[in-house]
């Protein structure tokens, strides 16, 4: 495998984390072991103030779309998923499942520790699937990714602003 680091990258078994930009070329891919393909992740760390700790932490995934959530969850190429400690963003990286099985889609999921999934549409197969995985679903959301994020983290999700087309008040 050849691994091209733009900055510090740390590899666990199944799971890439860095601090910076990696692309994993060839070999197997911690995604999916059976499929050689192109990884790429990437991941942005915001700065923590003085004598923070790590405590109320959430992995929040958001299929994207250009700048929006992604309409079905199922067949997105790509999630933001936003590390969160007491309500802000602590650091963001991005997860691309291009080509990967539902059950695989899921496998990244708990890989990467999501205990979220905020999102537009989604087949109850997969919704059962998140669900049973302990990973907590919030859907029929549309909008562009940072205003999504803002609402998240103040909890106005539950604005009608932010509902998909022909969802109507839940």
């Amino acid at each position: 495998m050849i691994i091209l680091c733009f900055q510090l990258v740390i590899f666990l078994p199944g799971v890439i984390f860095s601090c910076g930009t990696s692309i994993a070329l060839g070999g197997t891919n911690p995604c999916n072991p059976t499929t050689d393909q192109l990884v790429f992740v990437q991941h942005n760390n915001f700065p923590r103030q003085s004598g923070e700790t790590c405590r109320d932490v959430a992995r929040v995934a958001i299929p994207i779309f250009r700048s929006r959530v992604s309409p079905v969850f199922d067949s997105c190429l790509q999630l933001l998923v936003v590390e969160v400690e007491e309500n802000r963003q602590t650091s963001r990286s991005q997860l691309y499942l291009d080509q990967l099985s539902p059950s695989q889609r899921l496998d990244v999921l708990r890989r990467a520790g999501v205990t979220t999934v905020i999102c537009g549409g989604i087949s109850e197969v997969f919704h059962h699937m998140l669900n049973s995985a302990g990973i907590r679903t919030i859907t029929g959301i549309a909008g562009e990714i940072e205003e999504v994020i803002t609402a998240f983290l103040a909890d106005r999700l539950d604005q009608a602003y932010f509902y998909m087309p022909g969802r109507g008040g839940q």
